[in-house]
């Protein structure tokens, strides 16, 4: 079906001979890698059932897809027919990255001037704010049937925290253009660690600058050290330890969502995934993260900066 529809839309003709695998991975979406002739020429992703209940703007990830691309680190969109929720993109040659790899060499620098280029790009649509997402999540995951671990409720009593002394901050700072799905698997490599893409902007729109500063950290596992490098790497010789605090809490705020996002997956999805399990995994590490000894100091810290 979606060789057809390529060939068809793009004019490729009955001679051309294509193939489409199916990439192993995407746990939202159905994504091929498609061959013409025997070349790897171009990745299909087409768009999973109800995942406009995940809070996706399909209109501003395709936006923000072909903005990366124009700034140097995405995909080159090469058509998208909004009507059928499919996108095709240019295949990059490159490796996935992982905790190890992410630190290596200048990778980490491709990717925070990535970020940073991005988030001083122009305001895209959209809205990602992690109390808000949080909250629409957990609405519908009730809607659903899904039956919420009862720690939840105390989850979202340790967010209402973050949020609060956050507030300040975040307004002073103003929303920027985020990414906000910083896994390892949206990442690809180049083989000497010299360029980087940013790959998957379904959950892109106007948010905080930090969240993808902590969603990056947390799910690339960094440790105290990498996320002090993180946050020197992006505020440069201005970095502050209100900064470094408002990472941290952003890495709980990640683990919150991304909770809360498998639970409702859960209740929503027809793909053949653990979503519960997946949830659970990670409202564990929100949770465990809250009881640091540091936990209170970032707090504070972030407030004395208002």
């Amino acid at each position: 079906m979606v060789c057809e529809m390529i060939r068809e839309r793009m004019n490729l003709g009955v001679a051309a001979d294509l193939q489409a695998l199916p990439l192993a991975g995407g746990i939202t979406n159905r994504n091929h890698l498609i061959l013409v002739d025997g070349e790897r020429r171009w990745v299909a992703r087409q768009a999973g059932v109800r995942t406009e209940e995940l809070g996706i703007d399909r209109a501003v990830e395709h936006a923000s897809a072909v903005r990366a691309a124009e700034l140097g680190f995405g995909a080159p969109v090469v058509a998208w027919w909004p009507e059928v929720k499919v996108m095709v993109s240019e295949f990059g040659e490159g490796i996935a990255l992982c905790p190890k790899t992410a630190v290596e060499g200048g990778t980490l620098k491709c990717i925070v001037e990535a970020l940073r280029n991005f988030h001083q790009s122009p305001g895209l649509g959209g809205r990602f704010i992690t109390g808000e997402v949080v909250a629409d999540y957990v609405a519908k995951s009730v809607r659903a049937g899904v039956e919420l671990p009862q720690e939840v409720e105390l989850a979202l009593k340790v967010l209402q925290r973050i949020e609060s002394a956050l507030f300040g901050r975040v307004e002073r700072m103003g929303l920027a253009p985020c990414h906000n799905d910083l896994l390892p698997g949206n990442f690809l490599r180049g083989l000497e660690g010299d360029w980087v893409w940013l790959l998957d902007w379904e959950y892109a729109g106007m948010g905080d600058r930090f969240f993808d500063l902590g969603n990056l950290a947390v799910n690339l596992e960094f440790d105290d050290a990498a996320c002090e490098k993180l946050v020197e790497l992006y505020c440069g010789e201005g970095a502050t330890e209100a900064d470094l605090a408002h990472l941290h809490l952003m890495r709980l705020c990640s683990d919150l969502r991304e909770s809360m996002w498998g639970f409702l997956q859960a209740g929503i999805s027809d793909l053949e995934e653990d979503f519960m399990g997946y949830g659970n995994k990670h409202l564990r590490r929100f949770l465990h993260h809250a009881e640091d000894a540091r936990f209170n100091s970032w707090l504070e810290k972030v407030e004395i900066t208002l």
